[in-house]
């Protein structure tokens, strides 16, 4: 037997198995990515709203703080007022004033005083002339421009030998137009701090001015024309405005970062969903053989009692149930056969026991004959017979 049948059954259940679990990964990877994805949305979003809020409060505070000082500090208000002999002094408690604010406010990377009077810039403990100074061009838009808000990101070096580095910036008028107090954070430690709050592996954070240029990769400030836009590190999933700087800020999940982490738990619930699967098949196997095994002890039982018929294999060949069917109908032909033989062979046997009493060829005991009787379904005799003769004269009993 070629276990047909088994193949049968197991080529039926397979089929519906792997539809069912192929939907069911399906619908499960699916809702699956969709709740990371509203979990992501949600992080970033909360995300956002923190570096906005924490870029709005250090901001505004050190633009609250300059302001106070320029209003109330008599040290920073003398250094506007003085000149001459006196402008050392003033000077000195004009560093002092600046030393504090850079302590006070650790982000603060350097703070430059430009006095009207004389076109003086007072930076870094020493006072030089505005055209003389690295930052000039930018002293002269800041006092073309009414507005009085955080701009950058810009390049910035206190020195002509020194470094330019990246700085936004508020400049701050002192009271009837005597100067200007020039405040620069540094954007390096600025965006380090920010970091702090999450893992640029997985996600990145991208803050744009209000002319849509980028402060981490070294835009040109507020209010200049910008050759192109900084793309994202991947796909946006919040987004932010500054209420106070007007500034826009942009979250999301790093392409290469996030695809290979996804990949690398897709790779971890396929190992397992291919487990289930092997399973499932195995246990499929295993159910649909322990269904099968009556049938097969079934047919193994006919094969042994037909094993003297070779004929009786040849239907077997094709579908068990085949060959059950086919040696079921042969045993009822046979049955029938020996059911017809059976009795004709009795009424035979009949005439012979009869013939037998007639011609009382045969000496019949008391409980032979009644087997007999019995045995043909013949009406009992009237009375028994006895042990000296027969009812006619022709019987003969045997006394038993």
């Amino acid at each position: 037997m070629n276990n047909n049948w088994f193949r049968r059954l197991l080529l039926s259940y397979l089929p519906i198995f792997f539809i069912v679990t192929t939907i069911l990964f399906f619908i499960f990877f699916q809702v699956f990515n969709e709740q990371n994805r509203r979990e992501a949305l949600k992080a970033n979003e909360f995300l956002a709203s923190q570096v906005t809020q924490y870029l709005d409060n250090s901001l505004r505070s050190i633009d609250f703080k300059v302001l106070r000082e320029i209003l109330t500090n008599s040290n920073l208000k003398n250094y506007f007022s003085v000149s001459g002999s006196e402008d050392v002094y003033a000077g000195i408690q004009a560093i002092k004033v600046i030393d504090e604010l850079k302590i006070e406010y650790p982000l603060i990377d350097s703070v430059y005083l430009v006095r009207h009077s004389d076109n003086t810039v007072f930076s870094n403990g020493k006072a030089v002339p505005v055209n003389e100074f690295p930052d000039a061009a930018f002293i002269a838009d800041s006092r073309a421009r009414d507005e009085q808000k955080w701009v950058g990101a810009r390049s910035y070096k206190a020195f002509p030998s020194q470094a330019a580095e990246q700085v936004i910036t508020i400049v701050r008028n002192v009271g009837n137009g005597r100067g200007l107090v020039v405040t620069n954070v540094e954007l390096n430690t600025l965006q380090k701090s920010i970091m702090q709050m999450y893992d640029p592996e997985f996600t990145f954070v991208n803050i744009y001015n209000r002319s849509g240029g980028s402060l981490w990769h070294g835009s040109p400030p507020d209010g200049e024309v910008h050759a192109s836009k900084p793309a994202s590190s991947g796909e946006v999933f919040s987004e932010f405005t500054s209420s106070y700087s007007g500034w826009k800020v942009q979250t999301g999940l790093n392409n290469g970062k996030i695809i290979k982490f996804t990949l690398q738990f897709y790779n971890i619930w396929f190992i397992f969903a291919a487990a289930v699967v092997l399973i499932g098949v195995v246990w499929v196997v295993y159910v649909t053989r322990r269904n099968y095994k009556p049938i097969q002890q079934i047919v193994t039982l006919i094969q042994t009692v037909s094993s003297q018929k070779p004929s009786a294999l040849n239907y077997g060949k094709e579908n068990e149930f085949r060959f059950i069917h086919t040696t079921l109908e042969r045993m009822i032909d046979q049955t029938k056969q020996y059911q017809e033989e059976h009795e004709e062979n009795l009424i035979l046997q009949k005439k012979v026991f009869f013939q037998e009493l007639l011609e009382g060829t045969r000496d019949y005991t008391g409980h032979e004959l009644s087997a007999e009787i019995s045995k043909f379904k013949l009406p009992e005799l009237g009375a028994p017979l006895g042990c000296n003769g027969s009812r006619n004269g022709s019987i003969r009993c045997i006394c038993g």
